[in-house]
């Protein structure tokens, strides 16, 4: 059995050596390191703030009610810390209080493990028990499987869940649909808070949000990101 185990880990990481000598060159070392499925939360936003940092760009501190990673497999558990805070360098456009949204999330930095930082978010509905993914509010660092790189010529769309080494959104939505077969069992993971917050429902409604990639940010603390990326392989 161990054996069995060793080679399936020697096939997966003879599999991968392409691609992290790829992602060592110079030129794609701090251009191209996208996300894995185990990035992908789903949660219900409560609350957006403006984190003033003096010579920093602005960031923004948002609250969830209800959060999961849904692809993390359930033995992984004990390699990642609970989120405590979330942060982001961009406004949610369009997305309203106790809204659903699906997004990518990773820790920065490994001394702060409870820290995320969200790369970029979608808002997730259901209707007639069909799971609906919207547009992502930014752009982000996303892996082009066609040409083996993080460029794309912008003609295609790409999706929340698009921008994996392997398998396109089409296939982890419907994972997405297989664990939640029912509008009723999404509400049901991710239930509604009430509270007696006063305020405005809407978190943000921005028109102005600047959706140009900004690589530097999305991909801070390179090095961390490549190992967590490293553990789940194994």
């Amino acid at each position: 059995m161990n054996m069995v185990n060793d080679e399936s880990k020697l096939m997966r990481l003879f599999y991968y050596v392409p691609v992290l000598i790829l992602l060592t060159t110079p030129q794609t070392l701090w251009a191209c390191l996208p996300h894995s499925p185990s990035d992908v939360f789903i949660g219900r936003v409560q609350a957006l703030s403006p984190v003033p940092e003096v010579n920093q760009p602005i960031n923004f501190d948002v609250q969830f009610s209800r959060h999961r990673f849904v692809f993390r497999p359930f033995l992984t558990w004990f390699k990642y810390s609970k989120p405590q805070q979330w942060r982001s360098n961009f406004e949610l456009k369009n997305i309203e209080k106790n809204e659903l949204v699906i997004g990518l999330a990773y820790n920065p930095d490994g001394s702060k493990p409870a820290d995320y930082t969200i790369s970029s978010l979608a808002a997730l509905r259901c209707e007639n028990d069909t799971l609906i993914i919207g547009k992502p509010v930014v752009s982000f660092v996303a892996w082009n499987r066609e040409n083996d790189s993080c460029r794309h010529d912008g003609a295609t769309p790409i999706g929340i869940l698009d921008g994996f080494f392997t398998e396109n959104q089409a296939y982890y939505l419907h994972k997405l649909q297989e664990k939640y077969p029912t509008c009723e069992q999404l509400e049901s993971a991710f239930p509604i808070t009430v509270d007696g917050a006063n305020g405005a429902d809407v978190v943000n409604k921005m028109s102005n949000v600047d959706e140009k990639p900004q690589p530097s940010e999305a991909n801070s603390s390179l090095w961390q990101h490549l190992k967590q990326w490293l553990k789940q392989l194994f």
